[in-house]
């Protein structure tokens, strides 16, 4: 995911990762709708705020990053 960080094409991944791009842009949007589904829960259940969510992508972020290094 961190090529679509840098501003990537999906185009270019299609060909790089040999995924078409319709299977590239369905993986993103099952992604976005579990985030949000993430993100409800967290306002609502636990009344985290929007700040700390932020915070909170942004360290699960920084894990992937040195996972994938």
């Amino acid at each position: 995911m961190a090529w679509l960080a840098e501003g990537t094409r999906i185009s270019r991944i299609s060909r790089a990762k040999g995924i078409k791009e319709d299977t590239i842009l369905s993986f993103l949007r099952e992604a976005a709708q579990h985030s949000e589904q993430v993100e409800a829960i967290l306002l609502n259940d636990y009344r985290i705020g929007r700040g700390e969510i932020d915070g909170l992508w942004t360290y699960v972020g920084r894990k992937q990053e040195k996972k994938s290094e």
